[in-house]
């Protein structure tokens, strides 16, 4: 993966606040990208799990990290650039049950690419990560591949997973299966209308 200093990067107003870091619109080579600012310093090791992932031709709906950007006062990973994803829409343009359904299926057909076509493990997949294209059918895009790991390969403890995949990895191994207990609780929160919290709240399951 091609490693730039933070410093060689204009960022404005934050474009989304997620759960691990800060998205803003950037450009660089008058390309423009969106720039995931983590909220918390990491060893730049920490994406390393990726750079075998930008060697690869991907299709165009998995966005991929192409740039590392690294602190260089601290020597540590700052953040990534993704290519600009902002034109695209995110589940809440459903307006009605049937149109979540639709979205849903648009999704789960990408996931099921990730798996079959490239052996990918996302690891962290919700309703925040998977966007859709409006003006080509509502296609789906999967971004946030912080978690990403090959099918069979090693867990790092640098890789960073959210609580809730925490909490299955305690009990099952990391494959396709955990991506399936993502996507069940994503497709439980887009049809109730709520976040993953709520949702293992309302089964039960929050602790």
């Amino acid at each position: 993966m091609k490693i730039i200093p933070n410093d060689s990067l204009i960022i404005n107003e934050p474009y989304k606040i997620g759960t691990f870091g800060y998205i803003y619109k950037t450009t660089l080579n008058n390309e423009n990208f969106c720039y995931k600012k983590l909220k918390q310093k990491y060893p730049k090791d920490i994406m390393k799990n990726l750079a075998d992932f930008t060697e690869e031709k991907f299709s165009e709906e998995f966005l991929i990290p192409q740039y590392m950007v690294l602190d260089t006062e601290e020597n540590c990973l700052d953040g990534y650039l993704t290519k600009d994803y902002t034109e695209l829409v995110d589940f809440s343009c459903a307006l009605n049950l049937e149109e979540k359904i639709m979205l849903l299926k648009r999704a789960k057909t990408t996931i099921l690419k990730l798996h079959s076509y490239y052996g990918i493990i996302h690891g962290d997949l919700n309703e925040q990560n998977i966007l859709f294209n409006i003006d080509d059918d509502y296609k789906a895009f999967v971004l946030d591949f912080d978690s990403a790991l090959r099918f069979g390969q090693p867990v790092s403890s640098l890789v960073s997973f959210s609580k809730f995949v925490k909490d299955y990895l305690k009990y099952f191994p990391l494959d396709y299966k955990t991506d399936a207990y993502s996507f069940n609780l994503t497709t439980l929160a887009v049809l109730i209308g709520c976040e993953w919290s709520e949702v293992l709240k309302r089964v039960g399951n929050d602790d």
